[in-house]
This record gives structure tokens, C-alpha cells and sequence, in this order.
């Protein structure tokens, strides 16, 4: 179950991350329009304002290129007229954006709802872990409760025989000194057997 949830979850994030790729690139074009549009708009000007100074060359009776200057305006009108189209592609990158952002929200809810899943997963994993190390606990005292005392018989059936055998009594100091696991060593353990669901 918990494996399932995962796999869920990566293939959220993935996806995820394949849209704010998608949405990166739109607004890297939309940028690129948009400085487009006024880089014509400030050619237009400056075309503008130089047509500008070659007509009032000419009403000077100066010397001017009035006509390479009309045209240069002319020109740029031309290339900023191009521009319309890029208005309509700057609608339809909206419209994209906008469903992308749509879908990207609605993965997002997904993600969270599977992620409150997984830890709901995880929290009844932990409980069968948890009674599963119980049992073995009471397996293991039980067995230790049947162990004892015949240990203690054998060492005075052996006493009987003249040989002499010493008991070091059974305490749960005895055991975390001859088997150490430190708290942060058992979480892992614990840990690890979850993330194995």
C-alpha cells in the first residue's frame, strides 16, 4: 500500500515538474514578445523623432535625407505591424498558462491528499510493527520465563555433581550491555522496516 502511495506521489511530482517546465517556457516567450514589442515601439519613436529633424533640416534649407528617413520610419511601422500577430500569440500563451496553472493547482491538492495518505499508511504500518515487536517481546519473556528456572536447576543438579557452575543473574542491564542498541539505532531499524511497506 505504502509503495503504491509513493509511486503515486512521484509520478504527482513529476508531473508537476514537467508543467512548471512548460510554464518556465512560456514566460520566457512571453518575455521575448514583450521586449520585442517595445524594442518596435522604441524604434518607431526614434524613426519618428529622426524624420522629425530632417524635416525641419529641410525647412531650414538645410541639407537632409528626408526620404531615407521616411522610409526607416516606414520600416519600422512595417515591423512593429508584425507585432499584431504577436499580440495574438501573447493571448493564446495566456490561455495555455492559465490551463497549465489549473492543472498544476488540481496536482498539487492530489499530492497533498496522497501525502495525508502515506502518513495514514505509515501510522497503521507503524502500529502492525509495533504489535508484531510486542509479540516477539513477549515470545522472547516467555521463553526466558521457561529458560530460568531449568537453568537454575541444571546449575543445582551440576552443584549435586561436584562441579560447581556460576549464574550470573539475568537482568535487562546484563542484556543492553552484551546487545547495545542506542534509541537513535532502534528508530533507524524501525524506520527502515517502514520505508520497506
Amino acid at each position: 500500500m505504502l509503495k503504491k502511495l509513493n509511486d503515486q506521489l512521484a509520478e504527482v511530482r513529476r508531473q508537476q515538474s514537467a508543467i512548471a517546465s512548460k510554464l518556465g517556457d512560456i514566460a520566457a516567450e512571453c518575455h521575448d514578445i514583450e521586449t520585442e514589442a517595445t524594442d518596435n515601439a522604441a524604434g518607431i519613436a526614434a524613426a519618428e523623432q529622426n524624420l522629425i529633424e530632417h524635416l525641419a533640416r529641410q525647412e531650414l534649407g538645410e541639407k537632409s535625407d528626408t526620404a531615407s528617413a521616411e522610409k526607416a520610419l516606414a520600416d519600422a511601422k512595417t515591423q512593429a505591424a508584425n507585432g499584431i500577430e504577436t499580440s495574438t500569440r501573447l493571448r493564446v500563451l495566456d490561455a495555455v498558462k492559465t490551463r497549465f496553472e489549473g492543472e498544476h493547482k488540481a496536482l498539487h491538492e492530489k499530492g497533498v491528499a496522497i501525502i495525508a495518505a502515506i502518513r495514514e499508511a505509515e501510522k497503521d504500518r507503524l502500529v502492525e510493527i509495533a504489535n508484531e515487536l510486542f509479540n516477539d517481546c513477549e515470545t522472547a519473556l516467555e521463553s526466558l520465563a521457561q529458560a530460568e528456572p531449568k537453568l537454575y536447576a541444571a546449575r543445582s543438579l551440576l552443584n549435586e555433581y561436584g562441579h560447581p557452575w556460576h549464574l550470573g543473574q539475568l537482568v535487562q542491564a546484563q542484556v543492553q550491555a552484551r546487545f547495545p542498541t542506542s534509541p537513535n539505532q532502534a528508530r533507524a531499524a524501525v524506520l527502515a522496516e517502514l520505508n520497506h511497506a
